[in-house]
């Protein structure tokens, strides 16, 4: 792990004028620091929660200067970010269906075709499912290996990652902001800055992202691209046992792609023809509220939550078969609810019960032109047109700890979720033939229950 300039400083000063400072003394030798996790939907130490967990700080991610997911993720063993389905694009309304944990792919990829699948590995951005703005101001990762399902439904088959954005300070002034340059004209800045309004009551964070970076040829545009992203954190804590966080956050990105597309010509011979470069863009919008109230016999957590995506795109294809393809996602809106009751801290029986409600609705298209050699539309290729895709699922979940004997414990969890999907679309192959789809066929519905039984020994106080 990267070292900050700071923290080797502060390594070399002598432990006496530490301690005058009124700074906390170091961890003894040999013996781990506490790293608090949250995935499990409780506050936990990692060296004693039964799972396989990695965690990534918000500092050393911004000590690599890493703060796109795909980097993020990348040093994590047994998880490859970013893979899709062989054929499919990498594209997608969903970042969890090109995770791979522990070589668990999607079941399908989330291309234009068939975008908001269930993925098989979650992601959770301050607790939204497929939350927006998670590449700056980070708090932590988690990431969890394994499958979720009892505590995150449907999608968290492979696993899960949890990330985490710094909250509003409320008793004090904190900041931070980068800057990064480099080739390719790549000009980086983000930061962040929490303001508190009332002391210990009332604060405000603001915090943001720019990213810009010249393509690899710089003549035709390819490869080009900026990505702009900003969030504001509101948090009131009127008592210690009453919060509530609202939240808005957005995200624009803009792609360019083409320049040359190789292809196969001839056996052991390859050839590059010259391709108009495509030009993309992609909006996100988000708002959401968390609310933490402690009633004495535990704590109820409520976290509504609303995003908007939307993406218009053209690509352009010169090889063998030479077409135009169009991408457009006009409406694609996600409404998440999600309601738990869990026990304090400190009780011998740990539990939890919830419920989840998920709400996505879609148009979108995807048409694919061909052209002759002279660059020339001749016709109709194939034309995908989703006229409205709905999917709505509701689960309700709970899970409790007991201990049976010193240094054991058992857990036991059970969720209940039933998705329905219905789909209205029209389809023109290539043989210019239009299929429909509508009404019962193009009905789904999907009942899971997956559960969790485990045993827990403690092996030492810290392991």
């Amino acid at each position: 792990a990267a070292t900050s300039l700071a923290s080797m400083v502060g390594s070399l000063l002598p432990i006496s004028w530490a301690h005058a400072q009124g700074a906390q003394p170091a961890a003894a030798e040999g013996q781990l620091e506490e790293v608090v996790v949250t995935a499990e939907h409780r506050t936990a130490d990692v060296q004693n929660t039964a799972s396989s967990i990695t965690v990534v700080s918000g500092a050393d991610l911004k000590a690599q200067g890493k703060y796109s997911l795909q980097e993020i993720l990348e040093d994590v063993p047994g998880l490859d970010p970013f893979t899709p389905e062989p054929g499919v694009q990498s594209g997608s309304d969903q970042g969890g269906n090109n995770i791979t944990i522990r070589g668990i792919l999607s079941n399908a990829g989330s291309h234009a075709g068939n975008p908001s699948t269930a993925a098989a590995a979650a992601v959770y951005v301050d607790g939204v499912f497929e939350g927006v703005g998670g590449g700056y101001d980070i708090d932590r990762v988690e990431v969890l290996r394994g499958p979720q399902g009892t505590l995150y439904g449907r999608s968290a088959t492979a696993g899960l990652v949890a990330i985490h954005t710094a909250d509003p300070s409320l008793d004090k002034l904190e900041g931070n902001a980068g800057v990064e340059y480099g080739t390719y004209a790549l000009v980086h800045y983000n930061g962040a800055v929490s303001v508190p309004l009332v002391d210990d009551k009332l604060a405000v964070r603001v915090s943001g992202n720019r990213y810009q970076r010249d393509g690899y040829d710089t003549k035709v545009g390819d490869g080009s691209g900026s990505s702009t992203d900003g969030r504001v954190k509101v948090l009131f804590k009127p008592t210690q046992d009453f919060s509530l966080l609202v939240g808005a956050a957005l995200e624009n990105n803009v792609t360019n792609e083409g320049g040359t597309t190789p292809f196969l010509s001839a056996p052991n011979q390859y050839k590059f023809n010259p391709t108009p470069v495509g030009h993309g863009d992609n909006d996100l919008r988000q708002y959401w509220a968390e609310l933490n109230w402690n009633l004495g016999f535990g704590t109820l957590f409520w976290q509504p939550a609303v995003r908007d995506y939307s993406t218009q795109s053209t690509a352009f294809i010169r090889s063998a078969l030479n077409g135009d393809q169009y991408l457009s996602f006009p409406r694609d809106h996600f409404h998440t609810e999600e309601l738990r009751l869990a026990s304090n801290p400190g009780s011998k029986l740990t539990w939890q019960v919830g419920g989840f409600y998920y709400n996505n609705g879609l148009a979108s298209s995807n048409i694919l032109d061909l052209v002759t050699p002279q660059n020339t539309l001749v016709s109709l290729f194939t034309d995908s047109q989703i006229k409205d895709k709905s999917t709505t699922a509701a689960s309700v979940f709970g899970e409790a700890t007991y201990p049976i004997a010193e240094g054991w414990r058992i857990t036991g969890g059970v969720r209940y979720d039933d998705t329905k999907v219905a789909v209205i679309q029209d389809y023109t192959t290539a043989t210019l033939v239009t299929g429909h789809l509508f009404g019962d066929a193009g009905k789904r519905e999907f009942k899971t229950t997956p559960f969790r039984a485990r045993a827990e020994y403690d092996l030492t106080d810290r392991n």
